[in-house]
C-alpha cells in the first residue's frame, strides 16, 4: 500500500468495500462521537492490520487504535490499558527519539489510568 492508498476489505465487518483514509476517518469519527468505542476498535484493528507502516496514516490508524482500545469500556481495565500501551509501543512510544505530541500524550493518558 502506498500512501493515501485505499484500505481493501477482507470481506468480513465494516471493510465490505474499499475504502480511502478519509472515508474510514469520517467512520472513525461517527462512532466515536456517538461513543461506540468497540466498533471503532474493531473497525481500526481490521485497518491497522492492513496498512503498509509506509503509508501516510499508519500512526494515525494506530493513535486512534489504542485511543479507542483504552477508552471501550468491553474490555476490562487492566486488558484495555494494557493493549493500548502495546498498540503506542508499536508506533514508538518507549523510544527516546519520538516526538509525536499525540502518541506521548496518549500514552500519559493510558499510564494515569493504570
Amino acid at each position: 500500500m502506498t500512501n493515501d492508498a485505499p484500505i481493501k476489505s477482507s470481506g468480513d465487518g465494516d471493510l465490505d468495500e474499499i475504502l480511502n483514509p478519509e472515508e474510514i476517518k469520517t467512520i472513525v469519527k461517527r462512532k466515536k462521537d456517538a461513543l461506540q468505542f468497540g466498533a471503532a476498535r474493531k473497525l481500526l484493528t481490521k485497518v491497522a492490520n492492513l496498512c503498509n507502516p509506509k503509508d501516510a496514516h499508519f500512526i494515525w490508524y494506530h493513535q486512534q487504535l489504542a485511543l479507542c482500545t483504552y477508552k471501550d469500556e468491553e474490555l476490562l481495565p487492566t486488558k484495555r490499558f494494557n493493549d493500548a500501551l502495546q498498540i503506542l509501543e508499536r508506533i514508538g512510544l518507549l523510544s527516546p527519539k519520538t516526538k509525536d505530541a499525540e502518541t506521548l500524550a496518549l500514552g500519559g493518558a493510558v499510564y494515569k489510568r493504570l
